[in-house]
């Protein structure tokens, strides 16, 4: 649905603390090629250029794919992307206009809309399914003795970001599986490092993804819980998401991003070997391993149930006070 102007008066001092509040972490290193108030500026050859916002994951390596494959040029796109931790950090810089668009998860972009930031989803992005198992998920060592959700309790468990949809994946699950959903003990670590923290016994459990994931199985430790799964989150895993100024001044460019972002998010879920190719220049994984990876589900499509049912547990779990609009929260 495409969203009405929303009016703010929040003055720069307010927007930084609503943003701290959202995320953490240092603002994200960008790339060339960003777009001013009002005006995107020209990429290669003449085509307009787009900034998107990443993290490190090898999900992102079926947009190299796609650029090699020239979708985005034939949609008149130079799309340029930025590395961050996670999403929840790449929230200020596109507020602040540093960059256009970014990919991050749906909690705390619902956050930072219900704190009245600028901000809209888009499209969707990363989702979970019976084709896509063990793509994301709780990971321990055999020693700790985590055999289900509910043994998660008094433990400490690594997210990349604190009340967002890591989080609540697993509280949802622990409750279901009859344990305290307030008795696990989180703490905030960048994907690279859960690994390392894991295996140092800094932590007791991580919730990571590919390549990290596959690393840690590697080295002994097992799957404990699928928490997307098992909370019933799993259909919305990760959005694409931009300011409000920025979609509202560019209406044309943001219609060519998002035929595009169709196109390429389709073209990397139907070549999925060709996926695995980049995955090792991509991220600097062995090629033998990125051969097998299991690869997460992606789709532009955005599911209104997946995320309702994290709107859901923000409210549940205390996120936030009451359920974000999500007609005013996202543009189709």
């Amino acid at each position: 649905m495409r969203r009405r102007t929303r009016a703010f008066a929040t003055s720069g001092l307010v927007l930084v603390g609503l943003l701290a509040g959202c995320a953490s972490g240092s603002e994200p290193s960008t790339g060339s090629g960003t777009s001013g108030e009002g005006e995107s500026q020209q990429g290669q050859a003449g085509l307009a250029s787009i900034t998107l916002g990443i993290f490190p994951g090898a999900t992102f390596a079926g947009l190299e794919v796609a650029k090699d494959e020239g979708i985005f040029e034939k949609h008149g796109l130079d799309v340029q992307t930025s590395m961050s931790q996670g999403g929840a950090e790449l929230l200020p810089a596109v507020m602040t206009r540093s960059i256009d668009v970014a990919v991050g998860n749906p909690v705390s972009v619902m956050q930072a809309f219900s704190k009245g930031l600028d901000v809209t989803i888009i499209a969707g992005y990363g989702k979970d399914g019976p084709a896509n198992n063990d793509t994301s998920a709780v990971v321990a060592m055999p020693d700790e003795g985590i055999q289900s959700a509910k043994d998660l309790v008094g433990k400490t468990v690594a997210v990349n970001s604190l009340q967002g949809a890591l989080e609540l994946g697993i509280r949802e699950s622990v409750r279901l599986d009859g344990g305290d959903p307030n008795g696990v003990n989180f703490i905030e670590l960048a994907f690279p490092d859960m690994p390392g923290q894991l295996e140092s016994g800094t932590v007791d459990a991580i919730c990571v993804g590919q390549p990290f994931m596959g690393a840690v199985l590697e080295n002994g430790g097992e799957v404990v819980l699928e928490s997307q799964k098992e909370s019933g989150t799993g259909d919305t895993i990760l959005v694409t998401f931009s300011s409000d100024a920025f979609v509202e001044e560019n209406p044309e460019l943001v219609d060519s991003f998002r035929a595009a972002w169709s196109e390429a998010l389709d073209y990397a879920q139907e070549n999925p070997d060709l996926v695995r190719a980049e995955i090792p220049d991509f991220i600097g994984m062995d090629p033998e391993l990125a051969a097998d990876l299991p690869l997460e589900g992606v789709s532009a499509e955005l599911s209104m149930d997946g995320l309702q049912a994290y709107a859901d547990l923000m409210v549940q779990y205390g996120v936030v006070d009451e359920l974000p609009n999500l007609d005013e929260l996202t543009d189709q």
